[in-house]
C-alpha cells in the first residue's frame, strides 16, 4: 500500500515536487520497500509516536511553502497538487485547500465521491466534526507554523488533523475543490480505547479555546463517542462477554449528556436479548406437544 502512495506522489504533474516518508517505526516490510525508492524521496525513521509526531517531523525536514500530507494506504490523482497549490495561488487569502475524496473499501470496491457542500466558515467548523481528510490538504506552510503543527498529545492517530484544521480556519478562509484528487482506502479496524481517550483530549482543547462558541461541535464530539461506545457495549453483550461490554458502557458514561442523543442505540443496548446475553440469563423455549 505504501509503494502505492508513494507512486502517486511521485507522478504529480506539478514541478519541484518534494517527497518526504516518515517511517514511524514499522516492523513490517516497509523499509526494503523504501529502498527502491532510492533518491527519487527522502526517507526519515524515527520511533514509533505517531501520526502528529510523524507529519511533525516530515513538515520539519521538507523546504517548501505548501505542505501536502498522504497517508500510506491512500493515493493521489496526478493532477491534485497542481491543482490544489493552483487554488490557493490565486487566492492569497485562502490558507487551505482541500478536495472531495472516494472511498476503496478492504474488497477493493470504490464508492461514490464523498463530496462537501462547500468550505466551511468558521461557525461550522465549531458547529460539527470534520470531515476533511489529511490526504485531500494542501496548506500554507506559514500557516502550520502558527498553528504549532499537529498536536502531538494525539497518540497513535485519530482527531490530531480536525483539531489543526480548526486552528488553520482562525488564519483565513479555506478552498474546496469539488473533484475527486484522493482515494482513501478503507481498512477493517478495531476501535480501541486509544481513539476514545484521544477524543476526550480534542473536547478538552476545543472547550479551552472556544468555550461557548464551539458548543455545537463538543456535543457533535460526544455523541460520536457515546454512540460508538453504546455500539460496542451492545457487540461485546452480544457475544456474551460481560467484563468488556461493562468496560464499554462505564467509557459511554464518560459522555452522558449525549446518551440521550442516540434512543436507538439505547434501544438496542436494553433489548430483552442483549440483557440475557449480558446478565447470563438463560432463554426458554417452549416446548411442542
Amino acid at each position: 500500500m505504501v509503494s502505492a502512495a508513494i507512486d502517486s506522489a511521485l507522478a504529480q504533474d506539478f514541478a519541484d515536487t518534494e517527497v518526504v516518508v516518515v517511517d514511524d517505526g514499522s516492523t513490517d516490510d516497509t523499509s526494503k520497500i523504501l529502498e527502491k525508492y532510492e533518491t527519487r524521496i527522502r526517507r526519515i525513521w524515527q520511533a514509533n509516536r505517531g501520526a502528529a509526531a510523524a507529519r511533525n517531523l516530515g513538515v520539519s525536514a521538507a523546504s517548501g511553502k505548501y505542505l501536502a500530507f498522504l497517508d500510506a494506504d491512500d493515493t493521489w490523482t496526478s493532477d491534485k497538487l497542481r491543482k490544489c497549490c493552483g487554488a490557493l495561488d490565486e487566492n492569497p487569502e485562502a490558507v487551505l485547500a482541500f478536495s472531495a475524496f472516494q472511498r476503496l473499501d478492504p474488497s477493493g470496491c470504490k464508492s461514490e465521491p464523498y463530496l462537501f457542500a462547500g468550505a466551511p466558515s468558521m461557525r461550522d467548523m465549531l458547529a460539527r466534526r470534520s470531515d476533511i481528510l489529511p490526504s485531500t490538504v494542501v496548506m500554507r506552510r506559514d500557516v502550520f507554523e502558527r498553528c504549532g503543527g499537529f498536536c502531538e498529545r494525539f497518540f497513535p492517530n485519530c482527531f490530531e488533523d480536525p483539531y489543526l484544521w480548526i486552528l488553520a480556519r482562525e488564519h483565513g478562509e479555506f478552498i474546496y475543490i469539488p473533484e475527486c484528487l484522493v482515494t482513501y482506502r478503507m481498512r477493517d479496524r478495531n476501535i480501541g480505547r486509544d481513539y476514545f481517550r484521544n477524543g476526550r483530549i480534542f473536547i478538552e482543547l476545543v472547550r479551552k479555546r472556544y468555550g461557548r462558541e464551539a458548543h455545537g461541535l463538543l456535543a457533535d464530539t460526544r455523541n460520536h463517542l457515546a454512540r460508538l461506545a453504546l455500539f460496542q457495549t451492545a457487540n461485546q453483550a452480544r457475544k456474551g462477554s460481560v467484563g468488556h461490554a461493562v468496560k464499554w458502557l462505564l467509557e459511554a458514561a464518560r459522555f452522558p449528556t449525549s446518551i440521550v442523543f442516540a434512543p436507538d442505540l439505547v434501544a438496542r443496548l436494553v433489548a430483552m436479548r442483549n440483557l440475557r446475553y449480558l446478565f447470563r440469563v438463560p432463554a426458554v423455549r417452549r416446548g411442542v406437544e
